[in-house]
């Protein structure tokens, strides 16, 4: 087998499906080319020394996908009272050809993070990845027809009844995640986290219309399910050398350009497991002698909402020296998302600050910020209930300060 019959394979050429389909040599050269769309898809992504696990997942979920998918096939096929082609029997047929759809997965390679807006890799990302989705759902359903020599409209009809199965495990977990964020108050902070949910949201239930129709349109009760051409037999044979030889490679090309991308995901994992350990002395010396350019591309300083949540340690302390941080200073450039999660955690008042410990230096910073007086009015409660109980000068001058600009905007 040649490279040519795994082009011919990816646009659904029925010849190149029954010769991966009938040589289990194609499940050595799918595992590469898994491992490969794996580093693909996380080599700037992340820490894959010290978190090796996003390697893992495209394995696992491909080995339970085709598994199920083939059960599925199995049971369609028993409902039916169809004997399937021999081919279609066995499991591993179907894990080969689920493998050897990863090199799509290698559209995800490029780096939209480093030439466009966070917004706009985002939306990349995601066109991205609908294109690589309907790319397999349609080669998944050609795969289908040619072993099961079912009709391509009832292979479709099949593929949608699998994905809905998906959908309908992982919709729950959606929907308590999207009620408890709405329960807490929660909302998106940016156009990425919610473009990211409405793309979620459309897939899901995108999955349940199309099968919805499909059920309706192409009558999966009725008859003649089967084409008139049965799959003929291919006996393995020939080299497989031409192929193996690029499944290496496209593993190994990965191994010169890891060292470039791997130290930002490196600094990036020590900053965020520091804040969530509330190592905030650690996290601020990282973050104030490192340049924009050391971090990877469209990081920002985002600590989980668990971080309001508990005040065994002041948010101030990661806070404050951010805020203070010369515009000279290497760590200038987070101070616009320092004083955005500054503001962000003020409605988290009675978790967050404590009025002996942070009412002065809360007063401080929102008397010194520029627009400070503006939301420290926004906030009023905040201000009244942490800062009015502190006994400092500057605590008093704030309460004073936006007591009196509440006053003057009474009528």
């Amino acid at each position: 087998m040649q490279l040519a019959t795994l082009c011919r394979f990816l646009i659904g050429d029925r010849q190149a499906i029954l010769t991966i389909a009938s040589d289990r040599r194609a499940l050595g050269i799918g595992l590469l080319f898994v491992l490969s769309a794996a580093l693909a898809r996380e080599y700037d992504g992340a820490d894959l020394l010290r978190e090796p696990w996003p390697l893992l997942l495209p394995f696992i979920v491909s080995l339970s996908g085709s598994f199920l998918l083939y059960l599925l096939v199995r049971w369609v096929a028993a409902g039916k009272d169809t004997d399937l082609p021999p081919v279609a029997r066995p499991y591993w047929p179907w894990l080969a050809c689920f493998w050897m759809t990863a090199p799509l997965a290698w559209l995800y390679a490029v780096p939209f993070e480093r030439f466009l807006t966070p917004l706009d890799a985002a939306r990349a990302n995601v066109a991205t990845l609908a294109i690589v989705a309907l790319w397999r759902v349609a080669l998944m359903v050609r795969v289908i027809a040619v072993l099961t020599a079912w009709k391509h409209r009832f292979a479709f009809f099949t593929l949608m009844l699998f994905a809905t199965g998906a959908v309908t495990c992982i919709t729950p977990f959606s929907i308590l995640q999207s009620v408890g964020s709405v329960m807490a108050g929660v909302r998106h902070e940016n156009e990425k986290e919610r473009l990211l949910a409405s793309a979620t949201e459309f897939v899901c239930v995108g999955i349940w219309a199309v099968l919805t129709v499909s059920a309706v349109v192409l009558h999966p009760g009725s008859s003649g399910w089967k084409n008139n051409a049965p799959p003929e037999p291919v006996q393995p044979g020939g080299s497989w050398r031409g192929l193996l030889v690029f499944a290496v490679l496209s593993v190994v090309v990965w191994i010169p350009i890891l060292p470039f991308t791997q130290p930002e995901q490196q600094l990036r994992l020590r900053v965020e497991r520091a804040i969530k350990e509330r190592r905030f002395a650690d996290a601020v010396a990282e973050l104030t002698t490192r340049s924009r350019d050391d971090f990877p591309p469209g990081w920002e300083l985002s600590p989980k909402r668990s971080l309001f949540s508990s005040h065994e340690r002041s948010i101030l302390d990661l806070l404050e020296p951010l805020l203070d941080a010369p515009a000279s200073s290497p760590g200038a450039w987070l101070r616009p998302q320092a004083q955005a999660l500054f503001e962000e955690s003020l409605p988290y008042h009675r978790w967050v600050y404590d009025p002996a410990r942070d009412g002065e230096r809360l007063a401080r910073l929102l008397l010194r910020l520029p627009g400070g007086l503006a939301l420290a009015e926004q906030h009023w409660r905040t201000v009244e209930v942490i800062c009015g109980e502190a006994a400092g000068l500057e605590s008093q001058q704030l309460v004073n300060e936006v007591r009196e600009r509440r006053a003057k905007q009474r009528p």
